[in-house]
């Protein structure tokens, strides 16, 4: 394994189960993960999925970065790939959970396929950060404030960005305050264990009781503001634009169309490109996740 920032980890799903009934997290092991990068808040892995051993053993065997290896292997031979983040990390048990996004209880794209139908010991290769190399904390990273001088905080999501938000609250110092405005499908998907600063209210919409997040933004999204249209690509990591560290910080991700109608609301707001991050996880109508 080259001594890459990030690198591949080669894993076996071995546990999977239902934290809600949108939300199957699974478990992904093996001795590779005893060096992976414990940074957590919204840093983006993806997971490469293999048809077979042999097809994960010829990508290995090539030993170079990820993105330099997917770009060089022939179309026939290029795992299907789709980024996540972690929810979870046990490298002392060369172990990660990831949550992955179920509607319906029916599989909607090879990423919730593997989810729910892998049998247990089938490989994965994993593209994340390698703890022991320098600047394994800085890439995939949208949220990077300065804590020293941050005072507020807006954190939008829907259910795809559920493990980002929390992992952001988590390590939010106690004297920031703000809302954490979070859009999931039903009342179950609520997580009543989530923490945050006592200055932080955690705002939870429910879709199926007609509870949109537009409407607990601090500021209106009006109908000219609905029509915002994303013509990004088709890539299952649909677009980004990253924020600056300053005293007020938003963060904005979800689905693309969505987060483009939040965009424009916050673009109408005042709200300068360089105060928020705005994501695009998935598509809807894709196969995603």
């Amino acid at each position: 394994m080259l001594k890459e920032p990030y690198a591949l980890f080669d894993t076996r799903i071995t546990a999977r189960h239902f934290i809600s009934p949108t939300l199957l997290r699974i478990t992904l092991s093996g001795p590779d993960l005893a060096l992976v990068g414990t940074t957590g808040l919204d840093q983006r892995i993806k997971l490469l999925f293999v048809r077979d051993d042999a097809h994960a053993d010829a990508i290995l065997a090539r030993n170079a970065p990820w993105r330099e290896l997917y770009s060089s292997l022939p179309e026939d031979e290029k795992p299907v790939a789709r980024t996540y983040t972690f929810a979870e990390l046990r490298p002392a048990q060369c172990e990660v959970d990831i949550d992955v996004v179920i509607h319906d209880g029916h599989a909607h794209g090879p990423g919730s396929a593997f989810a729910l139908e892998a049998p247990y010991g089938s490989r994965v290769i994993m593209s994340g950060p390698r703890g022991d190399v320098p600047g394994h904390d800085k890439l995939g990273i949208a949220w990077y404030p300065d804590y020293d001088i941050l005072q507020n905080v807006l954190l939008v999501g829907d259910e795809t960005a559920l493990p980002a938000i929390r992992g952001i609250l988590k390590q939010l110092p106690e004297q920031v305050s703000g809302r954490a405005v979070i859009e999931v499908p039903y009342p179950e998907d609520i997580d009543e264990e989530m923490t945050a600063p006592d200055g932080v209210e955690v705002v939870w919409c429910v879709r199926d009781a007609g509870q949109t997040a537009f409407a607990q933004l601090p500021f209106p999204v009006t109908e000219e503001d609905k029509k915002a249209f994303y013509a990004g690509d088709e890539d299952e990591m649909l677009w980004q634009e990253e924020a600056e560290p300053g005293q007020w910080l938003g963060w904005v991700a979800g689905e693309t169309q969505w987060v483009a109608k939040i965009r424009s609301a916050a673009r109408r707001a005042g709200i300068a490109k360089r105060q928020a991050s705005f994501m695009g996880y998935w598509r809807k109508g894709a196969r995603h996740p």
